[in-house]
């Protein structure tokens, strides 16, 4: 049932992305316009195709008020073509004019698209490209004055934009008292550009006009709105104190948070808790013993138990680390709200098999994912003898297995004497990892639902992904280590049997808080 439940987890995302997965093309993929005079109003025009499936919603943005869209938001079903209508106007330009179209769009592969927009004025008066991707203004009073910090979403030829920066901006700071720190992010670079749609994410917002200031959790859009609200944001900061980037910094902050602020954020307990009971599933726990067991029955030393204990350990983390990007992948990618739907009602029935399993372990019985064979304890406990195991029990030799007949275990007699035991150690933990994820997945995949929500930026979901398989395989080192230290397979397997009820009974808790979380959140 369980195994069923995980596997539906894995494919259904899958599915859902493959039945409905639009997929946007241009014509041009460049839009040149002909060379004109100044004053001239130019036509072009974008065709915007959906070669997927599905409905493809799309939103277009210009980089100046001199280049307008009709129309800038549309819905193009299958294998339907959009035409857009470019205008542009070449007032006050002059020379080589250079623009951009800023696509969004639901196709899980391109959801970002710049594109360029080219043309050539003849005249004078040439605007001068202003080319810093990211820079710091300061301006107004100095130290004595009232901290406000600015963010400005702008394009390289925006000439309102140059305006706002060394004359606008300053001379409001100044009128007011303000120590104004101006960070300038210009757009065309596909990761400030995704900055401002972090932003609007987070703040609930859309607009499609450019430039973009925000300010005291605000987002300010186009000339218009500028000119009219953005003297009154300062004023009030400055009124109130001051303004800091506040829960936006880590968007907007080129530097790296450091850990241990991520530590203390609430949103990241529901992960770190998530890897550490993954860790300690039964499953898991299980056949880890049983390695280490055959290790000892196998004659290799503390030296060796501990180079293997390294591979080993470096090979699981690996390989969930690589699985979970792939699940992760998949994940954002559909981002469909059924999927979220359907994964948390799944765990909430895994919670409730949880309970019975825990019911069924109060009651003496262990279920099928807490495979301890007394074999192991048998085997240690008659190593130094000449006991010879009944056909029943376990027996390993050489690279013959005969019970317990699972995949996993015969893969460890299979390896675990291999020559060159490092690698063969290594290649174990990826093929393990493997064969034990119809368990480990089933706390994996919800964690990584929640992880597609909680993430905005690649590098900070590929964080999240090595801090939840940190906690993952920091069990497994307290094991290997236990074991190097002279604890033997027989106390760590009673160890396991003594706590597997509370262990479940906490993993149940997990479900029914995760499926809950992923509902309502």
């Amino acid at each position: 049932m369980k195994k069923f439940i995980i596997l539906l987890m894995i494919l259904l995302p899958t599915t859902v992305l493959a039945a409905n997965e639009p997929s946007i093309r241009f014509r041009p993929s460049v839009i040149k316009f002909q060379e004109a005079s100044q004053h001239q109003q130019l036509q072009q025009t974008l065709a915007i195709k959906n070669a997927g499936k599905g409905i493809m919603n799309v939103r277009l943005r210009s980089s100046c008020e001199c280049l307008s869209i009709t129309p800038n938001i549309a819905a193009i079903t299958s294998n339907n073509i959009q035409q857009i209508r470019l205008n542009l106007d070449t007032q006050d330009r002059a020379g080589k004019i250079t623009e951009y179209i800023f696509v969004d769009s639901n196709d899980p592969v391109n959801p970002q698209v710049t594109l360029i927009v080219e043309g050539m004025v003849n005249g004078s008066h040439s605007l001068t490209a202003n080319n810093m991707p990211t820079q710091t203004v300061t301006s107004g009073m100095g130290t004595a004055g009232v901290s406000v910090c600015l963010a400005l979403f702008s394009t390289p030829n925006c000439k309102y934009c140059q305006r706002l920066k060394s004359e606008i901006i300053p001379q409001i700071g100044k009128k007011h008292g303000a120590s104004i720190k101006l960070e300038v992010f210009e757009i065309n670079q596909p990761e400030n550009y995704k900055k401002l749609l972090l932003l609007e994410k987070q703040m609930n917002t859309q607009d499609t006009r450019l430039p973009v200031i925000f300010i005291d959790n605000h987002l300010l859009y186009g000339k218009k709105q500028i000119q009219l609200h953005l003297e009154n944001e300062i004023k009030q900061c400055v009124s109130c104190g001051g303004c800091e980037y506040g829960d936006m910094l880590d968007i907007l902050s080129d530097k790296p948070v450091h850990l241990t602020e991520k530590f203390v954020s609430v949103r990241l307990i529901p992960l770190l808790i998530a890897g550490l009971l993954d860790g300690i599933n039964p499953c898991a726990f299980a056949a880890i013993i049983f390695f280490l067991s055959y290790l000892v029955l196998a004659g290799r030393g503390r030296k060796e138990i501990l180079m293997i204990g390294i591979s080993f350990t470096t090979a699981v983390f690996l390989a969930y680390l690589l699985i979970g990007l792939g699940i992760f992948h998949v994940l954002k990618i559909a981002n469909f709200r059924i999927i979220n739907y359907l994964i948390a009602s799944m765990t909430i029935i895994l919670g409730i098999l949880s309970i019975i399993d825990y019911l069924k372990i109060k009651q003496g019985k262990l279920p099928e994912d807490v495979p301890l064979p007394q074999a192991i304890t048998k085997q240690i406990i008659n190593s130094n003898t000449s006991h010879t195991p009944p056909a029943d029990e376990l027996i390993c030799s050489g690279t013959t297995c005969h019970l317990p007949k699972t995949r996993i275990y015969q893969s460890i007699c299979k390896h675990g004497t291999a020559s060159g035991y490092i690698l063969s150690s290594f290649g174990l933990g990826v093929i393990i990892s493997l064969l034990e994820f119809s368990c480990t997945g089933q706390i994996y995949v919800p964690t990584l639902m929640y992880m597609a929500k909680l993430s905005g930026l690649k590098m900070l979901a590929f964080g999240y992904l090595i801090l939840y398989n940190l906690m993952f395989i920091a069990p497994l080192i307290v094991i290997f280590l236990l074991s190097y230290n002279g604890v033997n397979s027989k106390t760590l397997s009673e160890f396991a049997k003594k706590h597997v009820a509370a262990i479940k009974l906490a993993i149940a808790v997990f479900f029914f808080g995760m499926g809950i979380l992923l509902l309502v959140w």
